[in-house]
């Protein structure tokens, strides 16, 4: 009976093989590179039936990598649309006394906008920013900066509109990734709870407006951790105080140099690298809310998607030049900071934002030759 099976399997299939394995040699490199990466996302039956042994039956086999096939696309599809923002900017004018549709695509589930100006479903309400201002005291939870300083505060959601606005929504590729990574009822539960607070102060942060679209396009990664430094997971409740710790993506260029007043103990203003923690505390109760803390699942959400997306977009040299989406911040060194007597050991770098032409041209070869894009002359 074995000695069938080898007649029945092309000369390269050896049917002792992995599912995995299988499933990697027989889709192409980003697929592949994708599986190995979502693979510890993922919940333990589908780890279990990715590590089994592929079917001995060729046709049974090739069903199976089909179906993984198709998830892998799915996953890719999800993490590409991630986070949808710009959906969010879109508008149009519906019809007087006639309630938009929701079209439903694979990857987005956009409500038609109001005119600019106005409210609607995709502008958060008044009252809701109100609230959320009100709970951060008109200030930026993540720089400290206030509005009474002259600084302009937004209001932006955790978990995007676009994901979220409508029951059809659960349909999308985002949350069909979702039940391959935590089960199909903790993923209803999870959507059920977005659904219901998507224009809630759970689902709403204040930032700085300097800050705001590197958050909103997902540069900036806030990673929600307990007070003892444990990382959170999407799936957690958590109440009282918790800390945000910052990651920055190479879609921003350079590290940026984000002013904080909040990640010192001592009230000073100091550069927010990497991995500093951001402390959020409550602040009073807001009208209508019982928890008026942006949900650090949430955050947890956004942070973990985010992160397998990052880690699956292949390098591009492009990716080191600095980002047009950040041109209010200055650039500092791309790799960690190494510190002595609190200063930083790492030379300065050249500005390719800077007005002379001839510098940041400068700027932008030096990092062209580092990524390996172009090669260094003798």
């Amino acid at each position: 009976m074995r000695s069938l099976h080898r007649i029945i399997f092309p000369p390269a299939y050896d049917p002792l093989t992995s599912l995995q394995k299988v499933i990697q040699d027989r889709t192409n490199l980003q697929l592949g590179s994708t599986l190995g990466l979502a693979f510890f996302y993922m919940t333990h039956q589908h780890q279990q039936e990715l590590l089994a042994n592929a079917p001995l039956d060729f046709n049974e086999c090739m069903q199976a990598v089909n179906a993984w096939i198709g998830r892998l696309y799915i996953i890719t599809s999800a993490l590409e649309s991630f986070p949808p923002f710009l959906s969010e900017t879109k508008t149009s004018t519906p019809p007087h006394n006639v309630t938009p549709p929701c079209p439903i695509s694979r990857n987005t589930c956009e409500i038609a906008t109001a005119p600019e100006g106005q409210e609607g479903p995709a502008n958060l309400n008044r009252i809701s920013k109100k609230h959320c201002l009100e709970r951060d005291e008109y200030q930026c939870m993540i720089t400290g900066r206030k509005s009474s300083d002259g600084f302009q505060i937004n209001v932006e959601r955790i978990i995007p509109f676009a994901i979220a606005n409508h029951p059809d929504c659960r349909k999308q590729d985002f949350w069909n990734m979702l039940e391959m990574f935590y089960g199909q009822e903790a993923t209803d539960s999870l959507f059920a709870g977005v659904l219901d607070r998507i224009d809630h102060v759970e689902n709403l942060i204040s930032i700085d407006s300097s800050i705001s679209t590197i958050f909103a396009n997902g540069t900036l990664t806030l990673t929600p951790l307990t007070l003892t430094d444990y990382s959170m997971h999407p799936l957690q409740d958590h109440t009282g105080d918790y800390l945000l710790s910052v990651d920055y993506t190479q879609e921003c260029g350079s590290l940026q140099n984000i002013e904080s007043s909040k990640v010192l103990t001592t009230g000073e203003v100091g550069t927010l690298y990497p991995r500093c923690k951001v402390p959020i505390t409550y602040s009073k109760e807001i009208p209508r809310y019982t928890n008026t803390f942006p949900l650090p699942s949430y955050f947890a959400l956004r942070a973990s998607i985010l992160s397998l997306k990052h880690l699956c977009q292949p390098t591009s040299a492009w990716q080191y030049l600095p980002s047009p989406t950040c041109p209010s911040l200055s650039p500092s060194p791309a790799s960690s900071i190494v510190t002595t007597n609190g200063q930083s050991t790492q030379p300065a770098p050249c500005d390719a934002t800077g007005n002379d032409p001839v510098l940041a041209a400068s700027a932008i070869l030096y990092e062209l030759v580092d990524s390996g894009a172009l090669g260094r002359s003798p």
